[in-house]
C-alpha cells in the first residue's frame, strides 16, 4: 500500500514538473509571439510615419495632393511631369536621405505601398479625426461654447455649412474660435445611412398625405408619374428647421453638451435667424442658454453695401469696375499702363488693379487705395489708347476718360476711401477673436466720432489732404 502511495506521489510531481516546464515555454512562445509583433508593428510606424507627414505637409501649406496622372508603383530614377506634389514630395524625402521610407517603396508589395488615393483620404479622415477630438477636448474641458456657422454654395455647387464652436480656453487664458466640419446639408437631409430616432419614425407613419423621403432614391422614385405640385411639396430645400437639425446632429455626434451652448451666431439672412422657422428658432428649442447674436461684421457689411445705394457712389464703383476690367482684359493696353506707372513719380514698386469684391464692401479698400495712387498713369494710360487707330478702343478710352475726369468721380472716390480706410479697423476689430462687447462698442463710438469730424471739416480734410496724392498731369 505504501508502494502505491509512494509510486501515486512521485507520478503527481512528475506532472507538476510537466506542467511547470509547459507553462515556461507557452510563456516564451507568448513572449516571443509579443516580441515578433512588436517588431512589426514598429516597422509599420516607420513606413507609415513619412507618408503621413508628406500629407499633413500638402494641407498645412495648402497644396493639392495629386496630379495628372499618379497610378502605378512610385519609380523613384524618372521623374513623371504627370505627378502630383504628394509623390514628388515623397521623392524628395526619399532624396534627402530617409531609408526607412526608401525601403518601403522599393521592397513593399504593390499592394501595400501605402500611396495610392484612397490610402491618401483615409489618412486625411484620421488626421481629420485627431484634430476634432482635440478640439472637443477642449470645449469640454472649458465647458461652454457659442456655435459659430455660416452656410454658401462652393464652386462645385455643394450646399456647405462650415460650423464652428467659440470658446475661453483657460490654459492660454485668451477665446478661441475652432473649425469643427463642412457639412454637405441636402446629403445629411437624404442620406441613404441616415438613423431616425422612435419619434421621427412616428411623424413618418403619422403624417397624412404627406410623403417624407428617406433617401434620393426614395425622392426621384416617388417623383416619377406624379404632378408638380405635389413633387414642390417634398422639394429638397436647406430651409432653418433643416439647418438647423443639422447642426444639433452634428454637436450631439460631437458629444458637446446642448446646455454648454450658450450663444449662436450667424449672418442676418431670414433663414437663419427667424424667430419662427428660422436656424436659430430651431436651436434654440434644444440649446435654452443659446441666444442668437447677428454677427456684427456683416451687420457692419450691410449698413455699407446699404449705404453704397447712393447715385453718385453707384456710379463710381461701376466706373472703377469698368477701367480695371478694360485694362486686366487686354495685353496691349496693360502694357501700356505698366509703361505709365514706370514713368510716374507718383507709383513706387509695382503697383496691379485687383477687382472688386462683389460680396464684402470693406474688401474694397485695397482696390480703391491702388487706384487713387494709379490714378495719374491711369489717366495717361487712356489718353494714350484714346490716340490708337482702334475706334472702338479710342471710343471707349474716350468715355472712360471723361468719366475718371469728372468731378462728381473724384469727389465718391476720395470719400469712400477716406471712409474705407476708417472703417477697415472697426471691421478687424469685430472680427477679431479676442474681440468682446466692450472694445466694439468703444470701437463703434470712436468711428461714429470720427465720421462726425470728418463731415464737421470736410472741404479741408477731403481736398487739402487728398489732393495732394493726386499730382499735376502735365
Amino acid at each position: 500500500m505504501k508502494c502505491l502511495y509512494t509510486q501515486l506521489h512521485q507520478e503527481s510531481k512528475g506532472t507538476d514538473i510537466s506542467k511547470a516546464v509547459n507553462s515556461q515555454y507557452q510563456c516564451t512562445a507568448d513572449e516571443n509571439r509579443n516580441s515578433q509583433y512588436q517588431r512589426t508593428a514598429d516597422e509599420n510606424r516607420r513606413r507609415l510615419i513619412p507618408i503621413i507627414k508628406t500629407i499633413a505637409f500638402c494641407g498645412q501649406n495648402n497644396l493639392a495632393l495629386r496630379g495628372n496622372d499618379d497610378s502605378g508603383p512610385l519609380n523613384l530614377n524618372t521623374i513623371d511631369p504627370g505627378e502630383g506634389n504628394f509623390r514628388r514630395l515623397l521623392k524628395f524625402r526619399i532624396d534627402a536621405g530617409d531609408l526607412d521610407l526608401r525601403d518601403h517603396i522599393t521592397n513593399a508589395p504593390r499592394d501595400a505601398c501605402y500611396t495610392s488615393a484612397e490610402i491618401q483620404n483615409d489618412i486625411i479622415q484620421c488626421i481629420e479625426a485627431q484634430l476634432k477630438d482635440k478640439v472637443i477636448a477642449r470645449v469640454q474641458q472649458n465647458g461652454f461654447y457659442c456655435i459659430l456657422a455660416d452656410e454658401t454654395t462652393d464652386i462645385s455647387g455643394v450646399e456647405q455649412l462650415s460650423l464652428c464652436v467659440r470658446y475661453y480656453d483657460c490654459e492660454l487664458c485668451s477665446v478661441r474660435e475652432d473649425f469643427i466640419a463642412f457639412i454637405d446639408v441636402l446629403d445629411k437631409q437624404y442620406s441613404s445611412e441616415q438613423e431616425f430616432t422612435d419619434s421621427d419614425e412616428n411623424e413618418l407613419q403619422g403624417a397624412d398625405d404627406t410623403f417624407s423621403p428617406v433617401t434620393l432614391d426614395d425622392y426621384f422614385s416617388y417623383c416619377d408619374g406624379v404632378t408638380a405640385e405635389v413633387v414642390s411639396g417634398v422639394e429638397p430645400k436647406p430651409t432653418g428647421e433643416v439647418i438647423g437639425k443639422t447642426i444639433l446632429h452634428h454637436l450631439d455626434e460631437c458629444n458637446l453638451s446642448f446646455n454648454a451652448a450658450v450663444a449662436q451666431g450667424y449672418d442676418g439672412a431670414q433663414v437663419m435667424s427667424s424667430n419662427s422657422v428660422g436656424t436659430s428658432a430651431t436651436i434654440k428649442h434644444s440649446c435654452q442658454y443659446a441666444d442668437y447674436y447677428h454677427c456684427s461684421a456683416h451687420a457692419l457689411n450691410l449698413c455699407l453695401v446699404h449705404a453704397s445705394k447712393h447715385p453718385s457712389l453707384r456710379n463710381m464703383i461701376g466706373i472703377v469696375k469698368e477701367v480695371t476690367s478694360v485694362f486686366s482684359g487686354s495685353n496691349k493696353k496693360q502694357i501700356v499702363l505698366q509703361k505709365s506707372m514706370q514713368q510716374s513719380t507718383s507709383v513706387s514698386g509695382r503697383v496691379t488693379l485687383p477687382g472688386l469684391s462683389e460680396t464684402r464692401w470693406v474688401e474694397r479698400i485695397t482696390s480703391l487705395e491702388n487706384f487713387v495712387a494709379c490714378y495719374i498713369p491711369i489717366v495717361r494710360a487712356l489718353m494714350a489708347v484714346h490716340r490708337w487707330g482702334d475706334q472702338a478702343a479710342s471710343v471707349k478710352a474716350s468715355t472712360l476718360l471723361k468719366s475718371v475726369t469728372s468731378t462728381s468721380f473724384l469727389v465718391a472716390l476720395f470719400t469712400a476711401v477716406s471712409l474705407c480706410l476708417n472703417i477697415d479697423s472697426l471691421s478687424k476689430t469685430l472680427q477679431s477673436k479676442q474681440s468682446d462687447m466692450k472694445s466694439a462698442m468703444d470701437s463703434v463710438e470712436n468711428i461714429l466720432e470720427t465720421l462726425q469730424q470728418m463731415r464737421a471739416t470736410a472741404d479741408a480734410t477731403l481736398w487739402y489732404s487728398s489732393g495732394s496724392r493726386i499730382p499735376s498731369l502735365h
